[in-house]
């Protein structure tokens, strides 16, 4: 059966590149891991935030960046969530480089979702952002490595 063509190229994302492989087995979280979450949580109000986004951020700060010095967190670009077609942005770095966190469940479940996905990321790069997805799955496995690659 032949496959139908819908006209929207595919996104690369960071498991798209060659050499890299998507390992579907999560690491289990361990206490630690767990508490330094909620304590990120908690410090920078980030109620909201998603365990890889908190895995990508400590990897980050592991790296000497500095929060909202060096790279800007759930920063909102193009309206953020307050105009049709806006974007929060989960980490902006030199104020270029769009990094974004994409869960599988939130970002991919529907077509819809792929198509806002795919639409912020078109609108993004048209005001000149680099733009770089990591899956969700992806930073849990090796948040070093894919930081690295961001």
């Amino acid at each position: 059966m032949a496959r139908k063509r819908t006209g929207i190229r595919r996104i690369r994302l960071i498991s798209d590149i060659p050499g890299i492989k998507l390992v579907p087995n999560i690491k289990e979280k361990s206490l630690e891991d767990l508490a330094a979450y909620q304590e990120w949580k908690d410090s920078y109000g980030m109620g909201t935030g998603t365990y890889p986004e908190f895995l990508v951020f400590r990897e980050l700060v592991r790296r000497g960046f500095r929060p909202f010095i060096d790279f800007e967190y759930q920063s909102n670009q193009l309206g953020g969530r307050t105009k049709l077609g806006g974007a929060v942005v989960d980490f902006l770095l030199e104020q270029s480089i769009a990094g974004r966190v994409q869960g599988e469940f939130f970002h991919f479940t529907t077509t819809e979702e792929k198509l806002i996905n795919i639409i912020q990321r078109r609108r993004l790069e048209g005001q000149g952002f680099i733009v770089v997805d990591m899956l969700a799955l992806e930073v849990e496995n090796s948040p070093s490595r894919i930081v690295s690659l961001f």
